[in-house]
């Protein structure tokens, strides 16, 4: 469609790039729900964190498409933080990864949602690090909840149902692996 003006073209452009975007943003998440429901099925560590891995790389690019700078470095450190910690699960290994959320909240401050992802980030920095999954599991359940705040805050459907997913399987595994461990 053209637009009488170039500046009405423009504005009409640069809307429809947006949403387009948009639309990417919350396809790719497909890809991370996909990663996240598995994980909490699996009893390994290793294989928990490795779709852990593939699921922030693809959450990641969500956030940037979505323009969140904070979200999308954090979730990019958060993937290579998932790899790392594939195999050095080492407390000490963790530090940097704990560091780093700091510096990115400082270097791309936007707002409460910028808080709330660098809070999460650092409780999962922490869960990813445990040694054992029952911890890895709990951790998860609480840093997941300001994921899903910071989501609702930047307007991303996908990403707050992804995040709820993402807890309810959590749920699900603990209750099977330590509450109800008949099922």
């Amino acid at each position: 469609m053209i637009e009488k003006s170039g500046h009405q073209y423009f504005i009409y452009f640069q809307g429809r790039h947006h949403l387009d975007n948009f639309v990417l943003s919350q396809c790719l998440l497909i890809f991370t729900i996909f990663f996240d429901l598995i994980s909490f099925q699996f009893k390994k560590r290793k294989i928990i964190v490795f779709c852990f891995f593939l699921a922030a790389a693809f959450n990641a690019t969500h956030f940037y498409l979505l323009e969140q700078p904070t979200a999308a470095w954090l979730m990019f450190m958060g993937s290579v933080r998932y790899f790392v910690s594939i195999f050095f699960p080492s407390r000490k290994v963790a530090i940097p990864f704990l560091i780093i959320p700091i510096a990115v909240l400082f270097l791309t401050f936007t707002g409460i949602a910028s808080i709330l992802a660098c809070l999460g980030s650092m409780i999962k920095t922490s869960a990813v690090f445990c040694k054992h999954d029952k911890k890895l599991r709990q951790f998860m359940m609480v840093g997941t909840v300001f994921w899903i705040i910071n989501n609702a805050i930047v307007h991303s459907p996908l990403g707050v149902l992804m995040e709820v997913l993402f807890l309810t399987s959590n749920l699900i595994a603990y209750y099977r692996y330590y509450i109800n461990r008949t099922l």
